[in-house]
This record gives structure tokens, sequence and C-alpha cells, in this order.
């Protein structure tokens, strides 16, 4: 008996019918959505774990900032429970400091070093006192303003040899600079403002 032939072309449809079967059984589209929320999981979990690694140190920064501030507190009162000598902080002294500042100026812009005399375009202005109450005595504000002609220019490395020799002339140390204001001009620098001030202390209240 024989066997019954097969369609001519049945052979490769069969073979495709079955490809499709078999990738039909295969989800790889459910295989690559789970991967992609597996990775965004995994992305996201990163980002969290940065901004708690971020915050972390932010409070960390704020416990340490908080803790100094706190020592320096405590110094600050342990200081002011020390009770200082004030007189000896800030002693009398302030009425020499127009002198240190004509010389100053003698010296920086030229004038009459002979007479010691300060340049006529350069003046001094007399201590102006003003009180600053304390609870053992009177801390006194002493300031003393520079003017110059304002029309004048002058270099800037004059403007600060005067401020430095001012400087060196104080032998207390306490004079500062309290205000320094200048304006650039093509031919130098107009002084605006210099300001020197110190403090001083009398034991009883004037």
């Amino acid at each position: 008996m024989s066997t019954p032939s097969r369609p001519a072309g049945s052979e490769p449809y069969i073979v495709a019918m079955a490809n499709q079967a078999d990738r039909s059984n295969r989800p790889v589209r459910f295989i690559v959505i789970g991967c992609v929320i597996v990775l965004a999981c995994l992305v996201y979990m990163l980002f969290g774990v940065r901004d708690y690694l971020a915050g972390a140190s932010r409070l960390q920064s704020q416990i340490v900032l908080r803790a100094s501030t706190e020592r320096s507190l405590k110094q600050i009162e342990q200081l002011e429970n020390r009770n200082p000598d004030l007189l000896r902080l800030y002693p009398p002294g302030e009425l020499n400091m127009p002198n240190y500042l004509r010389e100053a100026a003698t010296e920086a812009f030229g004038g009459n070093p002979e007479g010691k005399t300060q340049p006529d375009f350069f003046s001094v202005g007399d201590v102006e006192r003003r009180p600053l109450e304390s609870t053992r005595g009177q801390l006194n504000n002493s300031t003393v303003r520079v003017t110059v002609n304002g029309a004048r220019q002058l270099p800037i490395e004059d403007i600060l040899t005067f401020v430095e020799t001012a400087f060196e002339k104080d032998p207390s140390g306490l004079m500062f600079l309290s205000e320094f204001d200048l304006r650039p001009t093509p031919q130098g620098w107009q002084v605006r403002s210099l300001e020197f001030r110190r403090y001083s202390f009398n034991r009883n209240r004037q």
C-alpha cells in the first residue's frame, strides 16, 4: 500500500505556521516591558539615595554649625563674666590723633617738612567725641575727619602712604580707619571721605 503524497508546497506553509506558534509561546514583549520597569525603579532609587545623602550632609552641616555657634556663645559669656578692665583695653589718648594725621600728611603729600606743616589742600579736623554708655563707666567714640580739596586729584600711592604712616605714628595701635571713600578720575583719585576713629574709656561717667 502506497503512502499518499503531500500537496506540493505544503511543507513551507507548515514550517511557517510552526514558527509563528513558537513565537507566540515566547512573550518577548512582556519581558522587555518588565526590564524597562525594573530599570526605571533602579533609576528612581538612585535619585532617592542621592537626595537622601544630600539631605543628610546638609543636616550634618547644620549640626556642626549649631555646635560651633553654641561654643562661641559660651566663650562670649565667659569673657563677659570676667569683667575685663576697659581702661586697660581702651586707654585715653585720642587727643593726639590730629597730630598723628597732620604729621603723616606732611610726609606723604609734601608741605613744609622743616616747619612740620601739612599741605594747604589737606585739612585735619578736631576730635569729635561721642559717649557710649557702659555699666562700669563711659566709653568714648572719638573720631577725626580728614578733608581734601574736592578738586585735588592725588596718586593712590600717596593716599595709601598717608594712611600707613598715620597708623605707624599711633603708638597705642588703637586708631583705625572707619571710612575710606575715594573717587577715581582720569588724572588721579579724589578723596571723598577719610575718617579715623578710636575708643577710649573713662572710669567715671561724665
